[in-house]
């Protein structure tokens, strides 16, 4: 499975915001051999790259600044829910409605990653729910990630009071991981 290059470049924006260029180096020394390679060459948003890499890259990030718990995979996907949206992005976001962006995120989904897909549930009033099927997260580093991406993504809708819960996991044997969000209706 792959996804495209911006994955890993978003999170090594964030290390770098937070911890440094002397954190980044830590964190790409504490990835595995072929990961580490990938992630110290040139990557180009637009390239595919192993959906392990970043996966990888997620874990070695909390090993080296986390607290074992993905936390800060949360705080990866919130980063980059703002860092990757375009001006043009952010505009539709707050003057259309939350289900539609989702639902053009959902037909954008293979534009990120090579497998699965993003489906949209119900959307009432102050909550929502997006599964993701036929994917394999690998670790709940991933999960974490996109529950941050979620969050943030609602967030910058124009929304408070925002959670989201991932009640069903594929890596815990459902059928989808799915994700609920709640919010505060403005």
């Amino acid at each position: 499975m792959k996804s495209k290059g911006f994955t890993i470049k978003g999170a090594l924006i964030f290390v770098e915001k937070k911890y440094g260029p002397e954190g980044k180096a830590k964190v790409i020394a504490a990835l595995d051999p072929p990961s580490r390679a990938l992630v110290s060459s040139a990557i180009l948003s637009a390239d595919w790259v192993p959906f392990e890499t970043q996966v990888a890259l997620y874990e070695a990030t909390d090993r080296v600044f986390g607290a074992g718990d993905f936390a800060l995979c949360e705080q990866i996907g919130r980063f980059t829910s703002e860092h990757e949206m375009s001006t043009i992005n952010m505009i539709f976001l707050k003057l259309g409605k939350l289900e539609h962006w989702f639902r053009v995120a959902s037909m954008m989904w293979g534009r990120y990653y090579s497998e699965g897909k993003l489906e949209v549930g119900g959307f009432e009033k102050g909550r929502g729910t997006v599964r993701i099927r036929d994917f394999d997260p690998i670790s709940r580093a991933f999960c974490r990630d996109f529950s941050g991406w979620l969050a943030r993504t609602i967030e910058l809708s124009g929304y408070r009071g925002v959670t989201v819960e991932h009640p069903q996991c594929i890596l815990a044997g459902a059928s989808a991981c799915e994700f609920q969000g709640r919010w505060e209706e403005g």
